[in-house]
């Protein structure tokens, strides 16, 4: 875990806990992609929908990936 002013960054517990922040995130979004699948789909599926047709394709490392925290341990998606 890295620190780094009022934040905590942690590995991803797993697939599942990034799909469910990625749900959080996709509430109020203003990103029209995310809008277009949303009007077909619930959050749930379509944060599943670009984990798999997008996250898991980066060439980067997915170790490299990580979860912000606040430090006193409540998660937020921002």
């Amino acid at each position: 875990m890295t620190t780094h002013s009022r934040l905590l960054f942690r590995p991803p517990a797993d697939n599942d806990e990034l799909i469910e922040l990625m749900t959080m995130a996709l509430e109020g979004t203003l990103d029209v992609h995310s809008q277009r699948d949303l009007a077909s789909l619930s959050a749930r599926d379509t944060a599943t929908r670009h984990f798999e047709d997008e996250l898991v394709l980066y060439k980067s490392p997915h170790e490299w990936w990580r979860v912000a925290t606040l430090l006193g341990g409540t998660e937020s998606v921002l």
